[in-house]
């Protein structure tokens, strides 16, 4: 007689494959954060440039204004 009966060893299996993604699910999760925190970063870097790109337009839209 086997150590582990046939349902067990199911069981035990299920249990694995469960654990196994599971810890794929975080690896992708993990993936997605480190993602959209490149993206914020970078589009706050892209915010930053543009707005000192358009301070010298501003600047002479409120001169020609006067």
């Amino acid at each position: 007689m086997p150590l582990i009966s046939f349902s067990r060893r199911q069981t035990v299996h299920s249990f694995e494959e469960d654990i196994d993604q599971a810890i794929n699910l975080e690896e992708q999760l993990a993936s997605m954060m480190a993602m959209l925190e490149r993206l914020s970063k970078e589009n706050a870097e892209k915010d930053a440039k543009i707005k000192h790109q358009n301070k010298p337009i501003i600047d002479l839209t409120k001169t020609l204004e006067k």
